[in-house]
């Protein structure tokens, strides 16, 4: 069996079991949306490599996780506006 971190830590009273969704907790919609989120990221690698072993989804899982695109721009656009910030003297 793999497993995958949501990065999520809860109560476990807060976890529906039935369900497999977060409850009674005050960010519970946006926690459910990002489960909802990955376990849609995963079922769709799945589809695209049917048949792999869990072990296998995992690994292609994490290799895409690491090198998203979207979080590669994101780091970067903050790289110039620091350096931007340093050149126009607005960084402390």
């Amino acid at each position: 069996m793999q497993f995958i971190d949501s990065g999520i830590s809860i109560l476990k009273n807060q976890w529906d079991l039935k369900k497999q969704r977060i409850k009674k907790h005050p960010l519970e919609e946006s926690l459910n949306v990002k489960l909802n989120s990955l376990s849609n990221n995963v079922t769709q690698l799945y589809y695209k490599n049917e048949g792999i072993s869990a072990k296998r989804l995992k690994i292609i899982y994490d290799n895409n996780a690491k090198y998203d695109s979207s979080s590669f721009l994101s780091f970067y656009q903050s790289l110039i506006d620091d350096l931007q910030n340093i050149v126009d003297g607005n960084l402390s």
